[in-house]
């Protein structure tokens, strides 16, 4: 599938640092639209706060990823088997394709099927140098690296201005037939955190609802009541909002609170919380925009 989301990688973008707010826009979308009475109504404009992750720990100094063509290959052949939805493909870039991670990410494919992507893509960060410790290189006989990787994807029709970039954090081992990605999960004990999908969680279907799309699981029961406000909400965001804006919105829907406190990487209560939304900053701090703008529900509220 050809892209049609802008590729320009974001500039000066820190790693690791999940730019994640509760979403004072949607207190302010769904705030005092008409409808099902849910607890957003009461809320108004002023429900507006600010959930940050935990710091980022200072990434030890190391050497320069090597090979770094190599490894991109194998990430290019990976992002195009979740693109086109090959399992073969994916599962040849993996080290234990039978392995929790290589299970993981071959289910990957299959809850991906049916989200509307334009555009997918892993690409290396060299701005972090090989961030394996002693304790990574001594759970592999083969040369090991974890390399900092920056995941794009956009949703067909709506991520017109641009990709949303997320963080990964990829174990990668030198093996005789080349690279190949074992886990994404030895970034954390430095403080550096992958993204959590909804497709990590499950299957993920969407319904739209003229400018609103909604991500949620198939068994999903609070999607009709949701597409409605959030359609009513777009309506009261424009008559109230100055900037211009591209005025379609996709909608995130977890499982339950749990899930939710998953892909936000949170610990807190989140039960007095509605949304959360997430974006990517691009471009330097003076004109930067943000692009790949998502709302995350919380389905309990």
């Amino acid at each position: 599938m050809t892209s049609t989301a802008e590729r320009r990688p974001p500039s000066r973008r820190p790693p690791a640092v999940r730019a994640v707010a509760v979403a004072g826009a949607l207190g302010l979308l769904l705030g005092g639209c008409a409808g099902p009475t849910r607890t957003v109504r009461d809320l108004g404009d002023a429900a507006v706060a600010v959930a940050a992750a935990p710091p980022v720990a200072e990434a030890p100094p190391g050497p320069r990823v090597r090979d770094e063509a190599a490894i991109q290959d194998v990430l290019d052949r990976a992002a195009a088997g979740f693109l086109a939805g090959d399992v073969d493909a994916v599962r040849g870039t993996l080290f234990a394709p039978a392995g929790p991670f290589g299970a993981r990410w071959l289910a990957r494919v299959d809850n991906l099927r049916q989200v509307p992507l334009s555009h997918y893509s892993l690409r290396v960060d060299p701005s972090l140098p090989d961030l394996a410790t002693a304790r990574v290189r001594d759970a592999y006989s083969d040369p090991v690296q974890v390399v900092y990787v920056v995941e794009e994807h956009a949703l067909e029709g709506y991520d017109e201005l641009g990709p949303a970039a997320e963080d990964l954090f990829l174990t990668v081992v030198e093996t005789p037939d080349g690279w190949r990605i074992a886990g994404d999960r030895d970034g954390e004990p430095l403080g550096l955190v992958s993204v959590d999908h909804l497709w990590d969680h499950g299957p993920v279907v969407t319904t739209s609802d003229g400018p609103v799309l909604a991500l949620h699981h198939p068994d999903a029961a609070t999607v009709p009541a949701l597409l409605s406000e959030a359609r009513q909400a777009l309506g009261e965001a424009r008559a109230r909002w100055p900037l211009a804006w591209p005025a379609r919105v996709p909608i995130i829907i977890p499982r339950d609170e749990e899930e939710l406190a998953e892909l936000l990487h949170v610990t807190f209560d989140l039960s007095d919380f509605i949304a959360f939304a997430t974006a990517t900053p691009v471009g330097e701090l003076d004109e930067y925009r943000l692009t790949g703008s998502r709302i995350v529900v919380n389905p309990e509220r």
